[in-house]
Order: C-alpha cells, then sequence, then structure tokens
C-alpha cells in the first residue's frame, strides 16, 4: 500500500520506508503508532496507488511535456 501494488519495486520501496521511518520515529517520540498511523493513512488517502506509482506517473508526464516542447 505504501509503496504501490502495480509496480514490481512498490512493495519493497514501501516496506524499506516504513521500517526506516518507524526506527526513525520510535527514537523520538513515544507516540510513534499515532506519527506512523497518520503516515499510512495520508497514503492511503492522499496517494491511493501508492508512493511508486504516483513517481512513475509523475516521470511519464514530465517526459510528456518535454518531449512536445
Amino acid at each position: 500500500m505504501l509503496g504501490g501494488v502495480t509496480t514490481f519495486l512498490g512493495p519493497m520501496v514501501g516496506t524499506v520506508l516504513l521500517l526506516i521511518l518507524n526506527d526513525t520515529v520510535t527514537r523520538f517520540t513515544d507516540y510513534h503508532g499515532i506519527v506512523l498511523g497518520i503516515v499510512i493513512l495520508f497514503f492511503a488517502l492522499g496517494l491511493r496507488k501508492g508512493l511508486m506509482d504516483f513517481v512513475v506517473d509523475w516521470a511519464k508526464q514530465r517526459r510528456e511535456k518535454g518531449g512536445s516542447a
């Protein structure tokens, strides 16, 4: 969900991102569950297709704009 499900690397990127975020947030606050919940909620509601799919779509749009100019 975090990385995306339609790309091969999406689930791996999501897992690595979640592990790094969990370790980082746990060091700085006792409320790491709330912070991680907000991040997952943002991705579920804001980036429905996941982070990797967002990056792939963004790169395609940039390529199309750059190629037609």
